[in-house]
């Protein structure tokens, strides 16, 4: 996850601790902040304009594409 402070001009790189938050030790303020996210295929997802909210959760604009990979196995160990 990388966050802009500045409507997206620059981002700063955000990851994800073990219990599965990401967290950003000296903060970026009050916002209002520009999220892009990528994927492992390499797809981004950007929401912008986001203010944080005490105990709030925000619901993207998007989602990711579905892009399971069909796998086809040949029987019989050819």
């Amino acid at each position: 996850m990388e966050i802009s402070t500045n409507h997206g001009k620059t981002y700063t790189n955000v990851h994800r601790l073990y219990y599965n938050y990401f967290v950003y030790q000296s903060g970026f303020g009050p916002g209002p902040y520009t999220v892009r996210i990528t994927d492992e295929n390499g797809h981004k997802l950007v929401d912008s304009g986001l203010k944080p909210v005490a105990l709030s959760i925000k619901k993207g604009k998007a989602n990711f594409p579905n892009t399971t990979k069909k796998i086809k196995i040949k029987q019989g160990g050819q």
